[in-house]
């Protein structure tokens, strides 16, 4: 696979003539910077990024293989523009012809409006070799925009998902990947409701390949749309990695990751948790992905960060390497983040980029580069009160949960999207939110896009502490597993008619063959009871709504019902309008509520992959911890059997008992997941621990002081398995 640098220099050049042995593509993608309405809190508004992502493709035409080392770019006037903040080009080496890996994508990022719709630029380059191009452009923004990239969990396919934000109707011309042309009539090319996107509409372009795609290999796409009726082109790019599908829950929680910490890793278990932010140590970070699952979110020091990286590259206990946690609040060095975020793609190819932001004025300018983006930015009053007078501009309006992740959304796609959920802290907030203000930023952030939540925080105390926003974390994460997987692959679209504008939001994403159509409560009033406290009061109001959409021609359900944290029930208020539109009326409080539009689900879970005791105290004492497994729609929980015999029933993927059935009496424990619908999937076995000393690695640590026992005497020893575990358990005889 080739290798991606980044490049933090530009230099400036005058009077460059084209030159024959390369050229810069006339084919060229602008994705202007998104602001959103603003709600004054965090901004920084003498620096606003409003400039924008420009795409180009540059092709070495010489025999001699060769690479970019330097672009500057020039006004209509012939300035050189300095507004740029960063710029990176893949691949490093530019193959001689006839070669197929002769062009190369350069991605440049300019900062305040250097780069903006209808602007007029001249981009000169310059290789190692002394050669020379350049090309004069006109930037506009495309009307349909690439949503995302994900590929199935085989890999053996990829999903493109493409956007239509205009009144117009767009036929797909074109499609070209890593500089292979596809024909739409390709069997490998499948065009998910035909070639046209509809105004305010997604098209869905599924790839088959005979050979899997590689985890985070480069995508050049390369896309052509016409505008239906009027026979006008344009042109649709972008360069990522590909980043393998996932939807996990995670917190910021580093002494998770410390044996001491036993309880907690069981407790928060309860929620799915798998991704802990801010580890450091990769001992202890491997011990409890054995056990628990875990996986970190991990930032290794800059001044040995090369070497980490390389060292534990094929770690499966790292989920992503984090590059800084919002830079963009504090002004980090943009040349150090694009440092970061190229010594972990050169030293691992298996592992995503991560950064985490919070300004949406500075969106693009600090999270286009990584291939995980995150948004730290929460609703409730609360949050922002740590940061000196925040609170006189801060409106407090819930719906700063949309926007702000829609804006990071439409900044860095279709780069994956994660986000920040307002859970409980102590010490950070002077109060915490409701149970309905976490409910409403936790849907608020995947209907607008997100892919992943991170619970801040959630934490071994937070049951205790905060058993009310403890209670709703489960059940919002009840709710979302059984249909987590449609969540993962589906886009939002905002096509949507609500009868309640500004008290009711609501947003449908769109998969290959379903709909889910989200309904959030957007009442949510605050009012100031102590000013100089900064202490607020929330409230919310009951209210009626009524909302109107289409579901997209390729989505015919048979299957439609309401999803929520205790099962799917009967969708009341639905009304057929004809022509695959519908009406939805009905009432909404404290919960949002969850619409499935699907087909019937006939397909079981897989078995979980793998499962562990995690800690053993005694016969009827211990821990049962496993890997979830996937499902076309979700998991919805699973059955535990002892030697064939059910004895338990769990929503998440741990057991913690203390009566549960003898380890001495079983000889086999079994793990079977099953989903929405009731299917169930083969099971997972584990052999009882008593009977597992094939490895050789069971010693006794206290042996009998006298080998001979009496009659009708009982004895007490233990043993315990010395690899890693080191779990103890006491025997009777």
């Amino acid at each position: 696979m080739s290798k991606i640098i980044l490049f933090f220099t530009v230099a400036v050049f005058w009077g460059w003539a084209v030159n024959s042995q390369i050229v810069v593509d006339s084919f060229f993608h602008f994705q202007p910077s998104v602001v959103g309405e603003e709600f004054g809190a965090l901004e920084n508004t003498n620096d606003p990024d409003s400039g924008g992502i420009l795409t180009i493709f540059v092709s070495n035409l010489s025999p001699v293989a060769d690479s970019i080392v330097s672009i500057s770019v020039c006004n209509d006037k012939g300035d050189t523009l300095i507004q740029k903040t960063w710029w990176y080009v893949w691949p490093k080496t530019l193959d001689a012809i006839p070669s197929a890996s002769r062009e190369a994508a350069v991605v440049i990022k300019s900062q305040l409006n250097a780069f903006s719709d209808g602007k007029n630029l001249k981009v000169n380059v310059l290789t190692k070799n002394g050669h020379t191009a350049s090309r004069n452009l006109l930037l506009k923004q495309a009307p349909v925009k690439i949503a995302n990239i994900i590929p199935n969990h085989s890999l053996s396919a990829l999903n493109i998902y493409l956007r239509n934000e205009t009144n117009n109707t767009y036929q797909l011309l074109s499609f070209s990947l890593n500089q292979t042309t596809y024909s739409l009539n390709n069997p490998n090319i499948r065009l998910i409701g035909g070639n046209e996107i509809k105004p305010g509409g997604i098209k869905i372009i599924e790839l088959n390949s005979s050979k899997n795609f590689e985890p985070l290999s480069p995508l050049m796409l390369k896309i052509t749309v016409l505008e239906k009726n009027n026979s006008k082109p344009y042109n649709i790019a972008c360069f990522v990695r590909l980043v393998p599908p996932d939807f996990s829950y995670g917190t910021w929680d580093s002494p998770l990751f410390n044996p001491d910490k036993e309880e907690g890793r069981k407790t928060l278990r309860q929620l799915g948790l798998t991704a802990v932010h801010g580890p450091g140590n990769p001992i202890l970070m491997q011990d409890a992905h054995q056990e628990y699952f875990y996986k970190a979110m991990w930032e290794p020091s800059l001044n040995n960060m090369a070497n980490t990286v390389k060292q534990h590259a094929q770690s499966e206990f790292v989920l992503y390497w984090s590059i800084d946690d919002e830079p963009d609040l504090n002004n980090k060095n943009i040349d150090t983040q694009l440092l970061k975020n190229n010594i972990y793609w050169e030293n691992d190819p298996n592992t995503p980029s991560y950064v985490n932001l919070c300004t949406q004025k500075k969106y693009q300018r600090y999270g286009w580069y990584a291939d995980v983006v995150s948004m730290d930015h929460y609703t409730d009053n609360g949050a922002p009160n740590v940061i000196p007078l925040s609170w006189i501009t801060r409106e407090g309006s819930p719906r700063e949960a949309i926007e702000y992740t829609e804006a990071l959304k439409f900044n860095t796609e279709p780069r994956r999207l994660r986000s920040w959920c307002q859970l409980a802290v102590k010490g950070t907030w002077r109060f915490q939110p409701e149970d309905y203000i976490i409910n409403f930023q936790y849907w608020a952030h995947i209907m607008s896009g997100a892919k992943g939540i991170d619970f801040f925080c959630a934490k071994p105390s937070t049951p205790s502490d905060f058993p009310k926003q403890w209670n709703e974390a489960k059940l919002l994460v009840q709710q979302t597993n059984p249909i987590k997987n449609l969540l993962l692959f589906a886009e939002p679209i905002n096509n949507i008619k609500t009868s309640y504008q500004g008290d009711v939001e609501s947003r449908m994403l769109v998969g290959k063959d379903y709909a889910i159509i989200i309904v959030l409560n957007d009442s949510i009033d605050y009012t100031p009871v102590n000013i100089i406290n900064q202490e607020w009061r929330s409230d919310i109001w009951r209210k009626n709504f009524s909302i109107e959409f289409e579901l997209p021609d390729w989505v015919q359900p048979s299957n439609i019902y309401e999803q929520t944290s205790s099962g799917k029930i009967p969708l009341q208020g639905l009304v057929a309008l004809g022509n695959n539109r519908f009406r939805i009326a009905g009432e909404i409080f404290k919960r949002s509520r969850v619409f499935v539009f699907a087909p019937g689900d006939n397909t079981p879970s897989a078995a979980p992959p793998r499962g562990e005791w995690a800690d053993i105290s005694g016969p009827n004492t211990y821990t049962l911890s496993w890997q979830e497994p996937l499902d076309n729609f979700g998991v919805k929980g699973y059955i535990l059997k002892a030697d064939g015999k059910p004895f338990a029933k769990v929503n998440h993927p741990i057991l913690d008992v203390k009566n549960g059935p003898n380890l001495c009496s079983f000889n086999t424990f079994e793990i079977i997941a099953y989903d929405e619908a009731g299917n169930e999937s083969n099971p997972l076995v584990l052999q009882s621990p008593r009977f597992d000393d094939t490895t050789g690695n069971v010693a006794i640590i206290n042996t009998l002081n006298d080998t001979s026992v009496q009659a009708g005497e009982v004895v007490v020893f233990s043993i315990a398995d010395t690899g890693t575990g080191k779990k103890r358990l006491p025997v009777e005889i």
